[in-house]
């Protein structure tokens, strides 16, 4: 069972064990789940039991090198959803935790108020009746009409984003839910159910790009930009896969790729089945997922320029959530992620952030997943416990490949067990070397599992590592130091939580500073007894520009 993160609402100072850096001044924003257990009015609880449905919590993180400390708050973006589950039995929708009921009767009946609420208009809701919390987007580029009736145009604006066309407004100090709203009300052209977690953005004109995935009866992706005064711009639509004129599958789309002249949109085979409506049912997205293992993954190129679909590229079937850096020069577009064999790893996030202590290896023989594993829908039920993240690679499409308007990707494998890959913001857009990941290294008699961070030169594929046993590290950030010549002339923060052998009572949580060059520890700063799941993080220093944003 996952423990619920301790919610700071007012600030509190975090003293740094070591020194930050002169220049180190600014905020990082880390989001995640953080409640998993709902006391409900007749005294029972609600379990969530998969990592990705805890209800949402943003953590903030100030940064003073002159006080050589952290100023520290954290709040529960879902407080509304917390209050309508304690006061009754309904089931919204989740990732992965799946609603218990046996009665069609039920499950129909809870089906219907799902699809009831997803047509209440966002302007009536309540600013935190909603479950965003995968990334956390500073200067999100927000219009006068949407900013109107929130803060002044002009301040500061903190934006929560997650996998659905949906997106939460937030104070940027005190972290209170302000608004609930979607690309639709930005592009009302932009309509659909899913969008991506992970937007690009242009470093040249400053758009943010990001996509609308709808499905149904057929399934079509729109991709759009947003200019930084918050007009929105289409980019045309994905409706079928130019090379051979069959229509797309409606594929989970985390994140994807950006250069000066593209837009490269993946279809990996890891699809919804069923039109999506299994989503809709069984109450978890989940519940859709089905990995077609005679399926290719097509890369689907944009041109910027023409503002249309121009190609669609083969490559081999893989999955990946996330992407790194991407470019292009004179061979063609590249771009790098963490890249998956199959559609497993789907069915093996349930304990993400929950790792196996080495104390349980004996006392929990499942802890590797049922000796009776079978596919349902290509995926492996029951699969065994993920041992390794997926490999980081970097994929080339040829210019001549998109002129024909159809061909092959090719890759090459870089470094293996890479996930969260983030790189110098300042290299967006150009040929990068360096990547700052997180690898996982499963539980042993002698050590809990644990998540290191790893610097990969994506060059040789050598890499150096911050590892200390049972240290569960969360997705590094990289902050270039400012005036550095050196990619890799910076910091890396991540959050470490600290699982004790044994006694969950003892588990801590840490702020990591890492040299950006030898990963070695410049400091650290205690949070408290408790052990936050983030996903992702951004930066911004101390003007409220970004730095570091995913």
């Amino acid at each position: 069972m996952f423990r619920n993160t301790t919610e700071i609402p007012q600030p509190v100072a975090l003293p740094v064990n070591g020194q930050l850096p002169a220049w180190l001044n600014g905020t990082l924003f880390r989001i995640g789940p953080g409640k998993f257990n709902i006391k409900r009015k007749d005294g029972s609880y609600m379990h969530i039991r998969h990592a990705f449905d805890g209800l949402p919590y943003l953590h903030r993180f100030v940064f003073s090198a002159v006080n050589n400390q952290i100023q520290y708050n954290s709040r529960n973006l879902s407080q509304e959803v917390e209050r309508q589950l304690a006061d009754n039995d309904d089931y919204p929708l989740f990732f992965g935790h799946s609603d218990p009921a046996t009665s069609l009767f039920i499950k129909l009946y809870r089906a219907y108020k799902r699809l009831r609420s997803s047509s209440i208009a966002n302007e009536t809701r309540h600013p935190s009746d909603a479950m965003v919390g995968v990334t956390a987007t500073p200067n999100f580029p927000l219009g006068n009409d949407h900013l109107a009736d929130v803060r002044k145009v002009g301040d500061q604006v903190l934006v929560a984003k997650t996998d659905a066309n949906l997106l939460q407004l937030i104070d940027v100090d005190s972290l209170v839910p302000k608004k609930i709203f979607n690309y639709t009300t930005i592009i009302p052209e932009v309509q659909g159910q899913l969008s991506a977690a992970h937007h690009q953005t242009c470093p040249y004109t400053k758009e943010l790009f990001n996509i609308v995935l709808s499905f149904g009866r057929s399934t079509t992706i729109k991709v759009f930009s947003i200019n930084p005064e918050g007009k929105g711009t289409l980019y045309g639509d994905i409706v079928k896969r130019l090379h051979d004129n069959v229509p797309i599958k409606s594929s989970y789309i985390h994140s994807f790729a950006l250069t000066q002249n593209y837009i490269v949109i993946p279809e990996y085979p890891l699809y919804f089945a069923g039109g999506g409506l299994p989503i809709l049912l069984e109450g978890t997205i989940e519940a859709a997922f089905a990995w077609d293992s005679n399926a290719k993954t097509y890369f689907h190129v944009i041109s910027r320029e023409k503002k249309k679909h121009v190609a669609t590229i083969e490559a081999d079937p893989a999955f990946a959530f996330h992407m790194g850096n991407c470019w292009e020069d004179a061979e063609g577009i590249h771009f790098e992620c963490g890249a998956f064999p199959d559609g497993d790893i789907a069915h093996q996030l349930h304990t993400f952030g929950k790792p196996v202590r080495k104390t349980q290896l004996s006392s929990q023989d499942n802890h590797h997943g049922d000796n009776k594993q079978k596919k349902s829908k290509g995926i492996t039920v029951n699969p065994p416990r993920q041992s390794s993240f997926g490999d980081l690679r970097r994929y080339t499409i040829s210019y001549d490949a998109i002129q024909r308007g159809a061909g092959q990707a090719t890759y090459k494998e870089i470094a293996p067990n890479v996930e969260f890959p983030r790189f110098n913001a300042k290299m967006t857009g150009k040929p990068s070397r360096y990547v700052w990941a997180c690898k996982l290294h499963p539980a042993t008699m002698d050590k809990n599992e644990t998540v290191s961070v790893v610097k990969v030169d994506t060059s040789t594929g050598k890499t150096v590592q911050y590892y200390r046993p049972g240290y569960y590290c969360s997705e590094p950030i990289f902050i270039p130091k400012p005036g550095a010549e050196n990619e890799d002339d910076g910091i890396v923060v991540s959050l470490a939580n600290d699982f004790h052998e044994s006694d969950e009572s003892l588990d801590l949580c840490y702020v990591v500073i890492l040299d950006g060059e030898t990963l070695e520890e410049l400091g650290k700063a205690q949070i408290g007894d408790m052990t936050p799941v983030t996903f992702h993080g951004s930066f911004v220093d101390k003007d409220f520009q970004d730095v570091s944003v995913n």
